[in-house]
Order: structure tokens, then sequence, then C-alpha cells
């Protein structure tokens, strides 16, 4: 049987049993009038009788009620299996059809299947949405021990009869408790307070990251050798950049950070790296927008992330050691050095140190450097840091709906103003085929021509 048939005998039941709990409905609402009849004539045990008829056929519906909003859930469980299903196949189509397009290098087409996907994928979230709100409203409600007399009382109050004596319980109830999902709610709230108390103690990372040129292009120089040529080549984080991100993303996962924001200068194509910043765990972008043929240096840089430390009350400042495009190295100690913070460069791992602390395994030429640093901090990022992750399609779409806020540097009160120079910029000397030799004494002999080597 297919899901479509499971689903609609599913709705079928439920309606059934909806239809039910309203027929109980009516006959209790007669038994209530036959009772306040008996309470008028004075007969109790005929009254009593009808109070429990009709507490029956409250029962009656309410438990038609809840078996229908059980299977109603089973039913939204079931519609959001065949959405999944739908969405399956229709992935296997957009992947096909997105290979062709992007042989092609068709970007409308490639838009056009991503929004289709993109709308099977929100259309399944309703679904489950709708699952959920199904399944919280299927709560057990208890009738209370008194229910026959207060009934009874109740029918006597709007009669203007008064009872001198009071009936004995009728049906034998279980005493009243907390419902369900009352005692669902209220254990919620406890864990929630908790969990707030602790995110007030969890620390708040900015990491920057830069969009350079991709790491496998060949870097070409302009003609007038001013600089490299950037127009129409790939583009993507700078790797270690993409390190730092990863590392505070960790931290984050481990219940060591609160919030991970990241930030990025450059043109409005730098939004893409800050849009796979945030499919990677990110929870929110910031872009520093210049034009695309203002330049800016690592000091700039360094002012930026001070201005955006004071506003947004950072706690630890992630960055790649370098970028790849300059080899600079400047930025970490600069931002260090501007708001008189610790510093912990070319960690290679790092580790939750104690209340205010972070524990940072440096590299350097000897070997390992173990530092205990004092939040706030700076820390940079080196290459045997971590391993980054790749960011997920569905991540990739989530992504889209984090938020990410445009600022300026004059908004910030920074002066990109240059105060360095490029002078020339030329590709590295061509290195000149080798050579072989027969022997050693060939060899000697080959140096000595060169130079290398001085005659005896």
């Amino acid at each position: 049987m297919s899901l479509d048939k499971h689903l609609f005998e599913l709705k079928f039941a439920a309606k059934q049993l909806e239809k039910s709990a309203q027929r109980c409905e009516k006959q209790e609402k007669v038994e209530k009038d036959k009772l306040a009849a008996s309470i008028k004539k004075g007969n109790r045990e005929v009254a009593q009788v009808h109070a429990e008829n009709a507490i029956r056929k409250k029962n009656e519906a309410l438990n038609y009620i809840r078996m229908a909003a059980r299977i109603d859930a089973v039913a939204a469980r079931v519609q959001t299996a065949a959405t999944q299903k739908r969405v399956t196949a229709s992935m296997q189509g957009v992947v096909k059809a997105m290979e062709s397009a992007m042989k092609s290098m068709n970007l409308e087409k490639v838009q056009s299947l991503m929004d289709r996907f993109e709308r099977d994928f929100e259309n399944l979230d309703v679904h489950t949405a709708t699952m959920e709100r199904t399944m919280d409203g299927t709560t057990v409600l208890n009738a209370p021990k008194s229910q026959v007399d207060a009934l009874i009382q109740e029918a006597a109050d709007k009669a203007g009869i008064e009872l001198n004596a009071e009936l004995p319980s009728s049906i034998p109830t279980a005493a009243p408790s907390l419902p369900a999902s009352s005692q669902s709610v209220a254990e919620n709230d406890e864990l929630t307070q908790r969990l707030a108390a602790l995110r007030n103690m969890q620390m708040r990372i900015l990491v920057g990251v830069k969009r350079v040129v991709d790491y496998a292009v060949k870097v070409r120089v302009k003609p007038d050798k001013t600089g490299v040529v950037t127009e129409n080549v790939q583009h993507s984080m700078n790797p270690f950049d993409e390190i730092a991100l990863e590392e505070a993303v960790k931290l984050k996962e481990k219940n060591v950070a609160k919030e991970v924001v990241v930030f990025s200068m450059g043109p409005a194509k730098s939004q893409e790296v800050l849009r796979t910043s945030l499919a990677k765990g990110a929870d929110k972008a910031i872009h520093v927008e210049i034009g695309d043929k203002d330049a800016f240096e690592p000091i700039h840089v360094a002012q930026v992330i001070k201005k955006l430390v004071e506003k947004e009350k950072f706690d630890v400042v992630f960055c790649g050691k370098q970028a790849i495009d300059d080899d600079a190295a400047q930025t970490a100690p600069l931002v260090a050095g501007l708001l008189d913070w610790p510093q912990a460069l070319y960690a290679s791992k790092v580790e939750d140190g104690g209340s205010g602390f972070l524990k940072v395994t440096r590299e350097i030429d000897g070997g390992l450097d173990t530092v205990k640093v004092k939040l706030p901090a700076v820390i940079s990022a080196d290459l045997r840091l971590n391993e980054p992750r790749y960011a997920t399609l569905p991540n990739i779409m989530k992504a889209k709906k984090k938020p990410l806020e445009k600022v300026t540097p004059k908004d910030l009160g920074v002066d990109l103003t240059p105060q360095t120079k490029i002078l020339e910029v030329t590709e590295p000397p061509v290195r000149q085929a080798g050579g072989f030799v027969e022997d050693v004494p060939a060899l000697i002999n080959k140096l000595k021509e060169l130079g290398f080597v001085k005659a005896k």
C-alpha cells in the first residue's frame, strides 16, 4: 500500500473519531438537562444517575478527541515521510540537471534549480512543523474526583436549588495529577533556565575571514606590474581563516563558546565567503563593504576589528596566521596591540583552560610551546590546528536565513588611507632545466665550470 493511501485512511479515521466525539458531547448535554430536571423534582438518586451518565459521555468525547489527535500526529509523520520521498526524487533530478548546468556554466539555470530545490525543503519544514504542533496537542486530560458532585452542584445552582447534603461519589477516578504537558513545560522551563545560566558564562568569538584567489589557481602578474590579475579568477576563503573558523565552531559545539560571528572586509563578492562561513556553523556575519577598486592593508583590518570588538563586546578574536595573497601575517599581532590583549600566535591546538582562560599549543622553531592565555585574547590559527569541515547542502540552505549585517569603514570611523606603496610585482625567476652527469668526477668538473667549486 502506498504512503498516500495510508495517509488518506489515517485522516479518514481521525475525522470519524471527531464525529463520534461530537455525538458524545450532544449526549452529555442531554444528560445534563435531565440532571437539572431531576434536581428540580428533588429526586437525588435519579440526579446522580444522570450526572454519572453525563460524565461518562464527557470522558468518551475526550478519549475520542485524544485518539483523533494521536492519529493526526501519525498522519503528519506519514505526510513528512511522503514529502521526504518526493524531495529525494526531486534531488536526484536536480543533481542530474545541476551537472549539466555546471558543465555549460549556465548560471541562470543553476539558480533556477537551486530555487526549486529550496522550495521542496521549505515544504518539508512546513510539514514537520505541523507534525510537531499536532504531537504537542496530544495531552491527557484527567477528571477530578469530585466531578460528579461538582456537576450536580452546578446544575443545582443554575436551577436556584440549595443542596443540604452532599451526594456520594459516583465513578471512581484516579487522583488528580498534573497533566503531562504541564510537567513537560515545567521541566523544560527549568532546563532552559540552567542552559541560560550556562550560556551567560560562555564567550563570544569574532572570526576574521578573507576572500582571496583560490590556492589552486596559478597566479599571473599584471602587465604593468602593479599587482596580480584578479578579474575572472576563482576566489575562495583564505585557508588559514577557514581553519580558524573551524576551531571557533568546535569551541561552540563543546559549549565553551556561546556565539561565533564572522566578518569579512572587501567588495560585495566577499559575501560569498561569509555565507560559506554561516553554512559551516557561524551564527552571524558582518560584511565591512568597500568598493571593487578600494585597497586596504592589515592595519586597516586591525582597526576595523578593534571597532567591532568595542561595539559587540567579543571575548576572543580568531584569524588565520596569514593570508595567502600577501603573506603579511600582521593582522593578529596588530589587533592584540590595538586592544592591549594577550596573543597566542601560530596555534596548533586550543583547549578550554578553565575559568577565563584558554590553553594554546603553539608551533615554534624548536618544537611546541604551550601557553595559558587570559581572556580576552587574540589567537591565530596554524595549518595543523584542525581539518575544516565541508558545508553540506541543507546547511547552505539554512545559511541564507542567518543574519548578515552590512557596514562600511566610514560607519566604524576607520580611514583607509594607504600607509604603504607597492613599487613593483614581478614573477619569480624561471628555473632552468637540470642536467645529467655520468659519474662523480663529471659532476665535479661541471661544478667547476659553473664556478661553484674552485679548482685547485
